[in-house]
């Protein structure tokens, strides 16, 4: 699952790793974009787009859940921290990429107990964090 697909970069590079993807977004504009980009790169069988609002259950239970710059509103924080929770399977991983901005370390000082935090410095000031349940 990812979240806050938009264009859809991240989407589009996991299916060309081979994954099937399951992409969300608040807009349908952007999944029309992300999956005619599928389609145009022969990966529309492993990409499958559906707008998702932040702090609403995705439906179902996902061993990973992506998301590449997510952290950017303190707004969104309590919402998305409601969605990952109804979405991340009992031994699943949620991977977040952040550029280290001020939100996103609101975002990781308000994490429930109960999520296991482990964070990598990737090149320059991106941050990798991965969460797991305990």
């Amino acid at each position: 699952l990812e979240l806050g697909a938009g264009l859809g970069l991240t989407t589009l590079a996991l299916a060309a790793r081979g994954f099937e993807v399951h992409a969300t977004d608040a807009s349908p504009v952007c999944l029309d974009l992300l999956c005619q980009s599928a389609v145009l790169n022969g990966l529309d069988r492993k990409v499958h787009g559906s707008v998702l609002r932040w702090g609403s259950d995705p439906g179902q239970r996902y061993a990973s859940i992506v998301g590449a710059d997510v952290l950017y509103e303190d707004d969104n924080h309590e919402p998305l921290r409601s969605t990952l929770k109804a979405g991340l399977a009992a031994s699943g991983i949620v991977w977040l990429a952040d550029p280290d901005r001020e939100p996103s370390r609101r975002f990781l000082a308000g994490l429930p107990a109960e999520l296991q935090h482990e964070e990598r410095a990737l090149d320059g000031r991106i941050r990798l964090h991965a969460f797991r349940w305990r």
